[in-house]
């Protein structure tokens, strides 16, 4: 194990870990009535998270297996939302409810949880902030301009999603990126077969 860390080193060690237990939280309950939320949560994380490699690593230089974790981990306020609510029959009988306590709820509850876990107030930023399209804390682009971008792109063909009355235009963190909108969706759409490849290694 302590060649193995030395080898790969700590951040990416750590980063194999965290993924390898947060595919273990989403498949906990798949069984459980809340099995179709968990499972689009996991598939979302897991294309969030590749989304997030590929911009770190073409358009910043940002840690790009970091950006996959922050990727991955940016909707972990979600989770026990999701776990909770069996418990409330009258919010997991109404999806529209359960989806405004999730819109709701669910960045200050990750803020938490990996504050809890210690993990780097980078990727602590992440969750806490990656739904505000309007955040510009300053002229670089850090891990939540990279997964706020990724999370966008995810929801693309999906217009019932809230993001789809946000103007990308008005969005800083394209800018910081320096792509426009256009630009963006054109470099995913090039990079698509090693989005799916790395959605395939997180998934398992």
């Amino acid at each position: 194990m302590r060649t193995a860390v030395i080898r790969l080193g700590g951040v990416c060690v750590r980063n194999v870990v965290a993924s390898l237990v947060m595919r273990q939280f989403y498949q906990a309950d798949k069984m459980g009535p809340v099995k179709k939320e968990l499972l689009n949560l996991w598939v979302h994380g897991a294309r969030v998270a590749a989304i997030s490699h590929v911009l770190a690593r073409r358009f910043t230089r940002l840690n790009p297996d970091e950006a996959m974790l922050a990727g991955l981990i940016h909707d972990i306020g979600v989770l026990p939302i999701l776990k909770r609510a069996p418990q409330f029959p009258e919010v997991l009988d109404d999806r529209e409810i359960l989806h405004r306590v999730i819109d709701r709820m669910h960045q200050e509850i990750g803020q938490l949880i990996l504050e809890e876990w210690h993990f780097p107030p980078e990727l602590v930023q992440v969750a806490a902030q990656h739904e505000d399209p309007q955040r510009n804390p300053g002229p670089e682009p850090d891990y939540t301009d990279v997964v706020l971008v990724a999370n966008l792109h995810s929801y693309l063909g999906q217009p019932k999603h809230k993001t789809g009355t946000v103007d990308w235009n008005e969005i800083p963190a394209f800018g910081k990126l320096g792509l426009t909108p256009e630009q963006s969706i054109m470099a995913i759409a090039e990079a698509q077969a090693d989005i799916s490849e790395i959605q395939k290694v997180i998934s398992g």
